[in-house]
């Protein structure tokens, strides 16, 4: 059996009203049973700790910097936007800026295109990894179908919306001291991000797993080391 002291549960702003959170409570405080493998397994959640999405990723990146901070942590269904002053987190705005959108349009180009099959998961892994490696990507079949460039041509206007929110969250953006861009969009959009926001802004390494590190170091009370690049300079 194992306990878990306490559990954390990565969520926007804007969707932790109160009843979800009274739900997500309720469903994961208690003991679970499930096997992994054939070697049963119970886990007893004792406490359920509801953290906002952009937040913990500015615990993570920006206490180590004394200024006023801004973190953009991008993902598939929103944009989170924390900050933070003086070393001190302020709050979190979300907007629903999330990459999604653009897959799913790509979905309807590929069912039109193939006789209505969208990607398989599969695909879209490997569609994911060629677009950060800059490489091209087909899809097999009898005429093999290159879709990177509708990829890209889709994903790019994303980063001008981003900036658009930021600005209208923060019209004051530009004293910011300190900006940093993480989640799953800087995988994606980093160099369109800085082009459309500030050439200061700032990746985040191993962006797509910000926010859990931060999460960690929140339950932790502590702040988790550093690894090269993490605090925005």
């Amino acid at each position: 059996q194992v306990v878990v002291e306490r559990l954390a549960v990565l969520l926007p702003e804007k969707h932790a009203t109160a009843d979800v959170l009274s739900a997500l409570t309720e469903a994961l405080r208690g003991e679970h049973r499930f096997s992994v493998g054939e070697q049963p397994c119970v886990v007893r959640v004792r406490r359920v700790v509801p953290i906002h999405e952009g937040e913990a990723s500015w615990h993570l990146l920006a206490p180590r910097h004394p200024g006023n901070t801004i973190v953009i942590d991008g993902g598939g269904g929103t944009v989170n936007v924390a900050l933070g002053r003086g070393g001190r987190f302020v709050g979190v705005r979300t907007r629903d800026t999330g990459l999604q959108r653009a897959w799913d349009t790509l979905d309807d180009l590929l069912r039109a295109e193939r006789n209505g099959r969208a990607l398989t998961a599969l695909e879209r892994y490997e569609l994911e990894q060629a677009l950060v490696a800059g490489s091209p990507y087909a899809l097999g079949g009898a005429s093999p179908l290159r879709v990177d460039a509708t990829a890209r041509g889709l994903l790019g206007p994303v980063a001008a919306t981003i900036a658009a929110d930021i600005k209208e969250i923060v019209p004051n953006w530009r004293s910011a001291e300190a900006l940093c861009f993480c989640g799953w969009q800087a995988l994606h959009l980093a160099a369109a991000m800085q082009a459309a926001v500030d050439e200061r802004l700032i990746i985040a390494p191993r962006p797509v797993e910000t926010n859990v590190r931060g999460a960690l170091a929140m339950l932790l009370g502590i702040p988790l080391p550093a690894e090269a690049g993490d605090a925005p300079a």
